[in-house]
C-alpha cells in the first residue's frame, strides 16, 4: 500500500465516521423535538384525555402510555429514558392501589370489556 492510498483509506474512513455522527445527532434531534410535543401535549390536555381500548403492553405505543402516566399524576416518573414496559408496569401498578380510578370517565374506556352483538 502507498502512501496516498493509506492517505485515501484514512480520508474515507473519516468521512464514514463524520456521515454516522451526524445521523446519530439527527437522530438525537428528532427524538428531542417529538419529547418536547409529548410535554406540551400532555401539559395542555392530560386533564381532559379520554383513553380508549384494552391496556395492554401491545395495545399502547410509549407515547400513549407517557399520556396516560401523565393524566394518572405520574409525571415525576416520566421521562423518555423509561422504557415502553417500564411506563407500563408503573400505570398498572397505579390501577392497582387506586382500582377506583378505572371508572373515572378518563380511563374507564381502557376497562370496558366489548360487548358482544346478538346473534341474527
Amino acid at each position: 500500500m502507498t502512501s496516498e492510498e493509506g492517505l485515501q483509506m484514512c480520508q474515507e474512513e473519516r468521512a464514514a465516521r463524520e456521515e454516522k455522527e451526524r445521523q446519530k445527532q439527527e437522530k438525537q434531534s428528532r427524538k428531542d423535538a417529538l419529547n418536547k410535543e409529548n410535554l406540551v401535549r400532555r401539559a395542555n390536555h392530560s386533564a381532559t384525555m379520554v383513553f380508549t381500548g384494552a391496556l395492554t403492553i401491545n395495545g399502547k405505543n410509549k407515547a400513549e402510555l407517557g399520556d396516560i402516566a401523565a393524566a394518572l399524576s405520574l409525571d415525576m416518573q416520566i421521562d423518555d429514558k423509561r422504557t415502553k414496559a417500564q411506563l407500563f408496569e408503573l400505570i398498572t401498578q397505579k390501577f392497582e392501589e387506586k382500582p377506583e380510578l378505572k371508572n373515572d370517565a378518563c380511563f374507564s374506556g381502557m376497562f370496558k370489556r366489548g360487548q358482544k352483538r346478538p346473534a341474527p
